[in-house]
């Protein structure tokens, strides 16, 4: 369901329905086919569209950060970093006990989920989509690839790609919790007095794949 404005503590941006909506998916709980529950850790929230709002969701939610793609060749020698933030954009408005950005590589970690999707289910790494996956999602994958191995990630013609995008920033949050060198969320959680869950897995061995450092998308055939 989604908050009333009352019900968000602290917040200073009115934030929109489908935004505050966030905030009640980040306090639920999930079951599986086996009954195991899952809590939501951790999440990573597109900064690009209506940014004072999301920078205010982070605020009031110590499970998110804000996020924003940055195509660089700097951030391809160094694909996610953070910034400190203090005041919203355009304003001197101080942000409350301010922020963490992470700025991301966008083709950078669009190659690592690709070449998730190549791995065989039930392998370590392997990408895995809910058993009601239906075509509308995976339309959403088909709609950017590589043209070649050595070109930036382009949409293809005017397809929806918002799925794909979130799907990259969920490879970036997995990488933030459990794998070095940017297991960096225990560390964040507790500068901002959020919980920080239980300890990150260990890092799974990267699986050998015939495909492996190919730039391609499976999907966009």
């Amino acid at each position: 369901g989604v908050l009333p404005p009352e019900l968000v503590p602290g917040a200073e941006v009115l934030l929109s329905d489908d935004l505050r909506s966030l905030l009640a998916v980040a306090d639920q709980t999930f079951a599986d086919s086996e009954g195991r529950e899952h809590r939501v850790r951790f999440g990573l929230v597109d900064s690009g569209y209506r940014t004072d709002e999301v920078y205010e969701l982070a605020r009031v939610a110590k499970k998110l950060l804000p996020s924003k793609g940055v195509e660089t060749e700097s951030k391809r020698v160094n694909p996610l970093t953070y910034t400190e933030l203090d005041t919203y954009p355009g304003t001197r408005k101080k942000i409350l006990g301010g922020l963490k950005l992470v700025s991301y590589s966008p083709d950078v970690w669009k190659d690592a989920l690709s070449r998730r999707l190549l791995v065989d289910p039930g392998r370590p790494g392997a990408w895995h989509l809910h058993a009601g996956t239906g075509p509308d999602y995976l339309s959403h994958f088909r709609a950017e690839a590589r043209d070649e191995l050595s070109g930036p990630w382009e949409l293809r013609g005017r397809r929806p790609n918002h799925l794909f995008d979130v799907a990259v920033l969920q490879v970036i949050a997995h990488e933030m919790l459990g794998r070095p060198p940017y297991r960096l969320w225990e560390q964040l959680a507790r500068e901002r007095g959020g919980p920080s869950g239980a300890p990150p897995p260990a890092a799974a061995a990267k699986p050998a794949s015939p495909m492996a450092g190919r730039r391609v998308n499976p999907f966009a055939r």
